[in-house]
């Protein structure tokens, strides 16, 4: 029962080996190729960058850059926590992890960021926690198409972050002295361009149009090779026309003078009765069993000694 499992197992692995190698042959092969018919039509490729290059530009300046702004802000214990004279809030910044999840929900609400930004797409803001030093920070970003804009949403979120912090303890009636606290840690001062999207995109557009350039001067390679080879078929001449071989009939070698393939003269005659060269009678051929051609008889041959003598 293994011994098929093992067959099929190494031909599956030999066949493995035999598609890799043929794929690495293809593969230099269409390299090889692909490179010749680039230095081929080198005009086509040098306008196909020249338009790349163009479309990267075009991206690159429609693209608008985006500027960042942050601030960290830091909730603060209430004052009967920290004690009414001379307490350190610093030592007491523990438990105030899910106030700080409330406020960030309630800042980041839909119905607040459609009160924020209105119906401007060029500008965005978010919230985020930061308790991995026990402290419970609040970071605020703000994104827009312009410095200016984006410090001044950031200036926007950090009082709405105050106010919200404010009305969420207030409409649990909690007294003054047991209110959280929020004071500014950081702010920008000057916001930073953001240019990783734009950089990807002139990238991505550049890449696109060298793909194109590689793939249409491929294609218009091989269209032109096809045509080349088209063309080349139609002007070969076809081949001659063998004629047929004539026969060569015994009858038409028969008489002839010494030289058998002699052209035949007009009184030349098929069989016995020709005339040779001074007109006397050329013997009748006959063609001696066994022999390879026609030989005169025993007698003919007895007669003309007689006459040479």
């Amino acid at each position: 029962m293994r011994l098929p499992l093992i067959i099929s197992r190494a031909f599956l692995q030999g066949s493995c080996e035999k598609i890799a190698k043929i794929i690495r042959e293809g593969s230099r092969l269409y390299l090889s190729d692909l490179l010749r018919g680039l230095l081929r039509l080198w005009y086509v490729v040098l306008g196909g960058l020249l338009v790349a290059a163009g479309l990267a530009y075009l991206v690159y300046d429609t693209v608008p850059v985006e500027y960042e702004a942050n601030a960290t802000q830091l909730l603060l214990p209430p004052q009967l926590t920290v004690g009414l004279e001379g307490g350190n809030p610093y030592l007491v910044l523990g438990g105030m992890n899910q106030a700080l999840a409330i406020l960030s929900t309630r800042v980041n609400a839909p119905e607040m960021r459609d009160r924020v930004l209105g119906e401007d797409k060029s500008i965005d803001y978010g919230t985020s926690l930061d308790t991995a030093a026990g402290a419970p920070f609040l970071r605020i970003t703000t994104r827009a198409s312009s410095e200016p804009a984006a410090l001044a949403l950031l200036s926007d979120i950090q009082a709405l972050a105050a106010d919200e912090l404010l009305a969420m303890q207030t409409e649990l009636n909690i007294p003054p002295e047991s209110r959280i606290g929020m004071s500014q840690v950081t702010a920008d001062s000057e916001a930073t361009p953001q240019t990783s999207t734009r950089m990807q995109l002139t990238v991505g557009a550049f890449g696109v149009g060298l793909v194109l350039t590689l793939v249409l001067t491929a294609a218009l390679d091989g269209v032109l090779a096809a045509r080349n080879r088209r063309r080349e078929a139609a002007n070969l001449e076809p081949p001659a026309e063998r004629r047929p071989q004539e026969r060569v009939l015994a009858a038409d070698i028969i008489g002839r003078d010494r030289d058998p393939f002699a052209p035949q003269r007009p009184n030349d005659a098929k069989g016995s009765g020709a005339l040779g060269p001074d007109s006397t009678p050329i013997p009748a051929l006959t063609q001696i069993p066994g022999g390879s051609g026609p030989t005169s008889t025993r007698a003919d041959r007895r007669g003309q000694r007689v006459e040479e003598e």
